[in-house]
C-alpha cells in the first residue's frame, strides 16, 4: 500500500483506469489523450537504482497521457528525471 493508502499499480493501469472514467478529476487526461498533442514533460520519479521500478511523483496524468499516445501510435521522447534513494521514500508506502 502506499503512503496514501491505495494499492500501487503499474502506469499502464493507472492510464487505462484514467483514460476510461468519467469523474470529473481524470478529465483533463481525457482530452490530452483525444488532442493527440505531445505532452509536455519532465516527469520526476524514485527508486533504488536504474534500471529497475520507478514511482512517479509528479507527472502522473501526463505520464498516463504519454502511455495513451504511445499505444495509440503517436510516440515522442519524453524526460523522467529520477532520483535514487538507498530507502523508500514515504509515497512508496513505507
Amino acid at each position: 500500500m502506499s503512503a496514501q493508502g491505495q494499492a500501487r499499480r503499474p502506469l499502464l493501469l493507472d492510464a487505462e483506469g484514467r483514460a476510461s472514467g468519467s469523474d470529473d478529476e481524470n478529465k483533463w487526461t481525457r482530452n490530452r489523450i483525444k488532442q493527440q498533442q505531445p505532452v509536455q514533460g519532465p516527469f520526476f520519479a524514485v527508486g533504488r537504482g536504474v534500471p529497475g521500478d520507478l514511482t512517479i511523483l509528479d507527472g502522473l496524468h501526463r505520464a498516463a497521457v504519454w502511455l495513451k499516445h504511445a499505444d495509440a501510435g503517436l510516440h515522442y521522447p519524453m524526460t523522467v528525471n529520477v532520483s535514487v534513494t538507498s530507502r523508500p521514500v514515504w509515497f512508496e508506502g513505507v
